[in-house]
C-alpha cells in the first residue's frame, strides 16, 4: 500500500509538472492509502511485539483497505499516528534483539519522514527548490530505514543461529 500510494502521487507530479495531464484521483488517493498502510503495519508490529518474546517467530499481519472519506485532514492524522506507531514498534523490535545500530538509523529514517512530510504538504504553493529538498529527504529517510532494517535482519539470523 505504501508503494502504491507513493507511485500514484509521483505518477501525478509527474504528470502534472511536464504539462501532460492533471489527473487528480492520483494525487487524492496518496492520504487515504499512505495512512492505511501505516496504520496496519503498527499493527502487524505490535503484534509481533505483544504475540511473542522472540520477533523473528513472528509473521507481518498485511491488509488492505479502501478510503471513503474526501478530506485530507482525517488522513493526514492517522499517517502521522500510524507512522509514528509503526516506527516506534520497529525500535522496540529492534530493542529486544539488542540491534542498537538499527533503532539509530530508524529513529533518523522517522525524523526525516517527518521533514519530507512537512515540506510534501505544500506541494502547491512552494518552489521547485523546496520540492526537490522534500524528494531528497524522502530518499533519506528511505535509506536510513532500509539500513535499520538490514541491521534487524542481520540481528535476528544472528539470534536464531541462521549463518547463511
Amino acid at each position: 500500500m505504501l508503494v502504491a500510494g507513493g507511485f500514484l502521487k509521483a505518477l501525478w507530479k509527474l504528470l502534472y509538472t511536464m504539462d501532460i495531464i492533471d489527473i487528480q484521483i492520483f494525487s487524492e488517493m496518496f492520504f487515504p492509502i499512505q495512512s492505511m498502510a501505516f496504520i496496519f503495519m503498527s499493527i502487524s508490529c505490535f503484534r509481533m511485539i505483544s504475540k511473542n518474546k522472540n520477533p523473528a517467530e513472528n509473521k507481518i499481519l498485511s491488509v488492505s483497505a479502501v478510503p471513503v472519506l474526501t478530506s485530507h485532514v482525517p488522513f493526514i492524522i492517522i499517517m502521522f499516528w500510524g507512522m509514528t506507531a509503526w516506527y516506534t514498534s520497529l525500535c522496540i523490535v529492534a530493542g529486544k534483539i539488542k540491534a542498537k545500530k538499527a533503532v539509530i538509523f530508524i529513529i533518523t529514517a522517522y525524523v526525516f519522514m517527518l521533514v519530507q512530510s512537512s515540506m510534501g504538504s505544500k506541494f502547491d504553493n512552494s518552489s521547485a527548490f523546496m520540492h526537490w529538498v522534500a524528494e531528497l529527504s524522502n530518499s533519506f529517510a528511505q535509506a536510513f530505514l532500509m539500513l535499520g532494517a538490514i541491521f534487524i535482519h542481520k540481528a535476528m539470523k544472528n539470534e536464531n543461529g541462521d549463518n547463511s
